[in-house]
């Protein structure tokens, strides 16, 4: 008898399924085609180029503007309502009325980046007549709920947890596979048995598989159309009734079993503690708790002895299991549960003795369980579901969740009230990060079924912690503003001080500076003028001849002396501290010296509003006068210019004549010359500078830089005039 090697039976067998594979696509692209598996391997910025693409396949799936091709590589999604919004496909709005499944079709379009995989925008559709489905593939987890079966025809099998009609008459089944859930959404037409029978029976569903997103572009759920009944079957019925399944005690919910449920229902029995309807209840037997997720509506009151079938809940959102997906009803009524008083701080010991120990808390781990303990009130929030409580107990802070109305009915509740509190308990459990250990309990929260869980053991005093920190915090600021208060005002009254200070002077300066004016006028400028006066009349006497000519020649002399007094006493008596801005001041002095030469005297303001410090006004003025006397007097000009403009924090004033110039380094020098010198020391001491270029036959330049004050504009703008 001949014996054939199992292994090389084996590698003949994949090589012929794998040559039979390839040979489809290899002579698609042998004619053209891409394959769809090689579409699905571009990457993002590949699919960002849009590429012009033609392909064929079978249409295994349609549902409105879209549907899905598939070929022997790979399934993908064709969307006719993106390509006619981007203009690409012009023709009937969802796409061609004769493509259905099981329809050969040869498309041509580009390929784009699409919900999760790539995706297909038409240009041109040809209809190739009928072709078999490609048979489903054995549906691998890791590829399933990772979305890269997206579009792939696979066949999956698990339990059903639910089985409930959407809007419409469409049935969501709930699928578990080991504890990963699948939905698949059944037409009424294809339903193998009535939906309340399909719970905890084992189906198998065949499709393209679909995928929900986030808005990150995550796969959160994969789900199947089913239209057709030859795509849904059942593998094994349900094993009995909800409420005739396998009893377990509360306490032993998710124990050791020598065989597994393999997420099989289960039923249980506790007294109702707390229940929401369409949505949770809690059951509770000794120091145990569990949660059951249920979308049963009937009424149950706290004292219910209730009954729960539904499936263990392993998502690992909490550490200690829960039931989902369960239908409920009342066996029996009886009196609420009593809460245990016991403090959260004990719960957390409890628990993390039993844990260090690796031994069952004793009598229980009072996760899910009602409790009561006294606390005091930090503070309340709320949020657009309810709110919180913040409680301090013992050591231990708790949160307290509440709805919105009960929230509403504890609104007078004030911080630092003393409080008796009843809820029921959910324990957080973490690793620890330095060490690694298992997970520990490290927090508890509370929640709190209504406002009679809530009593008033002492109301808050008075002097509340939020109180005495909001009245030691207005004392504070009130002495800070006192403070800054008494601050500005020592700065005003010194500001005062100094600006009363410098008026005085200036006004003694002022009064001094009149007074030697009028000695000098008394004196000095009368004394010349009766010289001037005898010695007129003298060379009126004279015979012309030598002694004559050195009378006139004395007489010149003392009216130069003359013009000099008064310029002098026009300086003196001239207020240093004027009111009246640049412009008018740059007047007065070209108006008063006008008469000192022929040359035409031009003022060019290039800003309409300038001024300088009161202090420094006097001597500014003084400068520009000086220069522009003496270009009068020695040069001879034509033409003297005086402008003026404001650059940053300080003012140029310029002089400029045409006429005929100096040698600026020897006239500085020169004994009995202190023009020069004088408008130099005059800007220095206003904190300025003065620059003079000139040369022979080149005119005069005298630039003046002095410190800007803010004008009449810039005050008013800061001020908001």
């Amino acid at each position: 008898m001949v014996k054939f090697a199992p292994v090389p039976i084996f590698g003949l067998t994949c090589a012929v399924l794998w040559l039979a594979a390839a040979a489809p696509a290899q002579a698609a692209e042998e004619h053209g085609y891409a394959s769809i598996a090689s579409l699905r391997q571009l990457s993002v910025e590949q699919l960002a180029e849009r590429r012009h693409i033609r392909i064929r396949g079978t249409i295994t799936q349609r549902l409105g503007y879209w549907f899905i091709i598939q070929d022997s590589t790979g399934g993908i999604r064709v969307d006719f309502q993106q390509a006619r919004a981007e203009g690409v496909w012009t023709g009937v709005k969802d796409g061609p009325a004769e493509g259905r499944v099981g329809l050969g079709m040869e498309i041509e379009g580009l390929v784009v980046q699409g919900e999760i995989a790539p995706t297909v925008l038409p240009i041109t559709v040809r209809v190739l007549g009928p072709e078999p489905l490609p048979p489903p593939r054995p549906v691998d987890d890791a590829r399933l709920f990772s979305g890269a079966d997206d579009c792939e025809r696979v066949e999956v099998t698990g339990v059903v947890h639910a089985a409930a009609t959407m809007s419409g008459s469409t049935l969501r089944i709930a699928l578990d596979r080991n504890g990963r859930r699948f939905e698949a959404w059944v037409q009424p037409a294809a339903l193998p048995a009535p939906a309340e029978e399909l719970v905890d029976s084992v189906v198998r569903v065949v499709g393209p598989v679909n995928s929900f997103l986030n808005t990150r572009r995550e796969l959160v759920l994969a789900k199947m159309w089913v239209f057709e009944p030859e795509n849904i079957s059942i593998i094994e019925p349900r094993r009995a009734p909800p409420f005739e399944t396998e009893l377990i005690p509360l306490e032993r919910l998710a124990w050791f079993r020598p065989e597994p449920l393999r997420g099989h229902m289960i039923r249980v029995r506790g007294t109702a503690t707390h229940a929401v309807p369409g949505s949770l209840i809690y059951l509770q037997t000794g120091a145990i708790g569990v949660r059951v997720e249920t979308a049963s509506r009937e009424p149950i009151t706290p004292g219910d002895m209730v009954e729960a079938a539904g499936f263990i809940d392993r998502s690992g959102e909490a550490f200690v299991h829960g039931l989902d997906d369960a239908v409920v009803r009342v066996l029996s009524t009886g009196p609420p549960q009593k809460p245990a008083d016991i403090a959260p701080d004990a719960i957390l010991v409890l628990n993390r003795d039993a844990r260090d120990h690796d031994v069952p808390a004793e009598p229980g781990d009072y996760d899910g369980a009602l409790v009561r303990f006294p606390a005091r009130l930090i503070e309340t929030s709320s949020s657009p579901d309810g709110g919180e409580l913040i409680l301090e107990a013992g050591t231990v802070i708790v949160p307290g969740v509440v709805s919105q109305p009960t929230l509403a009915a504890l609104a007078g509740l004030e911080p630092e009230t003393e409080l008796l509190v009843t809820g029921i308990t959910r324990l957080t459990w973490a690793t620890d990060p330095a060490t690694g250990a298992q997970r520990r309990p490290t927090a508890l929260t509370l929640l709190i079924r209504g406002p009679g869980d809530i009593e008033v053991l002492r109301p808050a005093p008075f002097w509340t912690r939020r109180r005495l920190l909001v009245t030691v915090g207005l004392i504070a600021a009130s002495l800070a503003a006192a403070m800054l208060w008494v601050w500005l005002l020592r700065r005003e009254v010194a500001g005062q001080v100094v600006l009363i200070t410098e008026k005085l002077r200036h006004e003694a300066v002022a009064d001094e500076r009149r007074r030697i004016a009028r000695e000098f006028h008394d004196s000095l400028e009368q004394g010349l003028a009766g010289m001037a006066m005898r010695l007129d009349a003298a060379a009126r006497r004279l015979e012309p001849g030598a002694a004559r000519d050195v009378v006139r020649q004395h007489r010149a002399l003392v009216g130069r002396l003359q013009g000099e007094t008064r310029d002098f006493l026009q300086d003196l008596r001239e207020p240093p501290g004027s009111a009246t801005d640049l412009t008018t001041g740059l007047e007065a002095v070209l108006t008063s010296v006008e008469s000192l030469g022929t040359a035409r005297l031009v003022l060019d303001m290039q800003a309409a509003d300038l001024a300088v410090a009161p202090a420094h006004r006097h001597d500014t003025l003084r400068i520009v006068r000086e220069a522009v006397t003496n270009a009068l007097r020695h040069a001879s000009p034509t033409v003297v210019t005086v402008s003026a403009r404001r650059e940053a924090d300080s003012l140029r004033i310029t002089v400029a004549d045409d006429g005929s110039g100096f040698d600026v380094a020897s006239r500085g020098t020169v004994p009995g010359h202190y023009g020069i010198r004088g408008m130099q020391e005059r800007a220095e001491r206003i904190g300025g500078r003065v620059v003079i270029t000139s040369g022979s036959g080149e005119g005069t330049r005298v630039e003046m830089t002095v410190p800007a004050v803010a004008s009449t504009t810039e005050k008013a703008d800061r001020e908001g005039v």
